[in-house]
């Protein structure tokens, strides 16, 4: 017998973005819990057909050293693509770890003054987990919504 996958990220898609967050909150970045959601984003980054994929570190308290490789990893990708990998909302602990390794030189820094609202999903968007919540409090089947448009960069 089969058991789900466990899902670790949702998000929503808009015209010139694709925004990214783990599931949870209160979230540490260590080996273990990276290399578990690093196939779900590298598979988001390539079903990504917007120019910009943000990833968004507002639930993100910690980072370890696999969580970086990863953002590298993510930035070579799209890079190859075309296309930028912007960072949102990480916290001071967070972003004192993105300006000491100097990785806030390679990713652009976003900054909302209101959460990222994740919607619902639309099935045939990109793919995801069925049934589990979005930080919103949201329910999905699976995949991203397209909602309207968002200033998130520029």
């Amino acid at each position: 017998m089969s058991h789900p996958q466990r899902r670790f990220l949702c998000g929503s898609a808009h015209d010139d973005a694709l925004t990214v967050r783990f599931l949870g909150s209160e979230l540490l970045l260590d080996e273990g819990y990276t290399r578990a959601a690093a196939a779900e984003l590298l598979a988001l980054a390539r079903w990504c057909v917007q120019p910009r994929f943000v990833l968004d570190l507002g639930n993100v308290v910690a980072l370890g050293s696999q969580a970086l490789v990863l953002l590298l990893t993510l930035r070579r990708k799209l890079l190859a693509t075309g296309r930028v990998v912007a960072l949102s909302n990480p916290r001071p602990a967070v972003a004192d770890v993105l300006a000491v390794t100097r990785l806030d030189h390679l990713f652009p820094i976003v900054r909302e003054e209101t959460p990222l609202e994740l919607t619902p999903a639309i099935p045939q968007t990109l793919p995801a987990a069925a049934g589990e919540p979005c930080p919103a409090g949201r329910s999905r089947t699976s995949g991203f919504a397209i909602t309207g448009p968002a200033v998130i960069l520029g």
